[in-house]
């Protein structure tokens, strides 16, 4: 599922977008932000200004198929079109992704079992977006504890609205 708001801002025509993937959303607010960074990057500057706020819930997205450091690094790359907050919500307890997840995709682990970019380099810093990251393994247990308890979240997250 993935949630998109139009908020008030300076970006856009006064119009920025903030994104809440949950789950396979996940996916897709990566993937919206590896366009975007295209986008920005090869056609459109203004493509860098669309997204405010992003926040992954559970991700099921892999950060580094190949085992590679220089595959979370680009990904953090394309994370620099978010102009606010990036935030990663994670459980190590979310037993769908911690079991169900690896079943599928041999040997990966989903983002929403961990904090993402933590290992990147000090001198790597300051040409990618760090997330912040948000360990909810005692608030949600398990992949299905996110939407009921989705508001409880959302107050707990910094200026997430």
């Amino acid at each position: 599922m993935l949630a998109m708001f139009l908020t008030k801002s300076s970006f856009a025509a006064n119009r920025a977008v903030t994104l809440i993937g949950f789950s396979l959303g996940g996916v897709v607010s990566f993937n919206c932000m590896k366009i975007l960074k295209r986008l920005n990057d090869y056609t459109d500057p203004k493509a860098g200004k669309v997204l405010n706020d992003v926040q992954i819930w559970a991700g099921a997205y892999v950060l580094d198929l190949n085992k590679d450091y220089n595959e979370v690094f680009e990904k953090s790359v394309y994370c620099t079109v978010v102009n606010g907050h990036l935030n990663n919500l994670y459980s190590e307890m979310d037993y769908a992704l911690k079991y169900g997840f690896p079943r599928l995709f041999k040997g990966q682990k989903a983002v929403g079992l961990y904090p993402i970019f933590e290992d990147i380099k000090e001198e790597d810093k300051e040409a990618c977006k760090l997330a912040t990251n948000y360990d909810f393994t005692a608030e949600a247990p398990g992949h299905s504890c996110y939407g009921p308890n989705c508001n409880d979240f959302l107050h707990k997250v910094k200026d997430a609205f």
